[in-house]
């Protein structure tokens, strides 16, 4: 499993890498508070924001709250954090603050303070991707132990849908002690609905040695809600159901088995410099064919950019297991990790 995300890390880095063949005209103009004009082309909005390309600067990173105007006679996709989401092309407004979104129904005034995003659709098929890459590696004498993190996450927009792949593995080897690995890969489908709400459908697979678990195979959906969503935070509550298939290495044979989710994740971030990222998701499975048995697990992070597009995080994760199906088995783990993150984007 190791191998198949290194494999998919490569070729996915190298995609991001190849110079687009075609690109939008640089006719796109954003207007700043102070008077200022710049004319390039507009990259997208996230996180408080704005990347703009021009000819003489290159990509550049604006704070969306510097801007009082935007035009473009490209296709995008809006989205207000009020939940409403528009799809075409950007106009100057008359009045400050405010701009205008050219759809295939009408015109429609939207404040800038309201929107959260913005992603072109004049770009080729592989400048929709963003995402990071986190590496982390520990080498101690003294104990002779190497400790090696791997971690990404890609997802991908479409105007109505989010394919996002979420993939890390932590292997630490120390003499005289048996490996220690830790692998996990989230494939998930999300549909945007009205008011802030997203159906997702979502597949993994998980292996842990020191739970004894060799792999934990699920399938399923659910509902999520996003009862706060701003430019500098994002708070969502989930639930749904899945499918589990899970084998240990003390079973004779996997065990199938339902369970019920309650997430929640919490998302906050500052823009200016030094830019910080703070993230905590936590996750519970009750299950629903052996009652009484629950299963958790806690993931947090925070990185602290260095450069640009660089950043060096602290992250930690919890799992929990209040009744593993083979006896004598651990019921939680727990670890922290540093690494350098790279993050790619519009």
């Amino acid at each position: 499993m190791t191998r198949t995300v290194i494999l998919f890390l490569t070729v996915t880095i190298t995609f991001c890498l190849i110079p687009p063949v075609l690109s939008a005209a640089s006719s796109d103009e954003v207007i700043f508070k102070s008077g200022q004009k710049l004319i390039g082309e507009i990259k997208g909005l996230d996180k408080g924001i704005l990347k703009f390309n021009t000819d003489e600067t290159g990509t550049i990173s604006v704070k969306w709250v510097k801007v009082s105007g935007l035009s473009s006679p490209n296709r995008f996709r809006v989205e207000a954090g009020t939940g409403l989401i528009f799809i075409g092309s950007i106009e100057k407004a008359s009045e400050e603050n405010k701009t205008v979104i050219v759809t295939d129904t009408g015109k429609i005034l939207l404040g800038l303070d309201l929107i959260v995003t913005i992603t072109s659709f004049e770009k080729r098929l592989l400048d929709r991707f963003k995402g990071y890459l986190d590496v982390g590696f520990s080498l101690q004498r003294a104990q002779r132990q190497t400790t090696f993190l791997l971690g990404t996450n890609v997802s991908y927009r479409t105007s109505k849908w989010n394919l996002v792949l979420n993939a890390s593995s932590y292997l630490s080897k120390q003499e005289t002690v048996p490996r220690t690995s830790r692998n996990d890969v989230g494939v998930s489908a999300q549909r945007d609905m009205k008011k802030r709400w997203v159906a997702v459908v979502m597949t993994g697979f998980q292996q842990n040695a020191e739970l004894g678990l060799d792999r934990r195979l699920t399938l399923g959906g659910g509902l999520g809600h996003k009862l706060i969503w701003t430019n500098n935070m994002i708070f969502t509550v989930a639930t749904g159901a899945i499918g589990v298939d899970e084998k240990y290495s003390d079973a004779a044979a996997s065990a199938q088995s339902a369970e019920a989710i309650f997430s929640g994740s919490l998302s906050a971030f500052r823009y200016t410099f030094p830019k910080l990222n703070f993230l905590v998701s936590a996750k519970i499975f009750p299950s629903l064919t052996d009652w009484g048995r629950v299963r958790a697990e806690l993931d947090t992070s925070l990185s602290y950019e260095l450069i640009s597009d660089f950043t060096i995080g602290l992250s930690g994760f919890y799992a929990l297991d209040s009744r593993p199906p083979t006896e004598g088995a651990r019921k939680h783990d727990y670890g922290f990790t540093t690494s350098i993150r790279w993050e790619f984007h519009q």
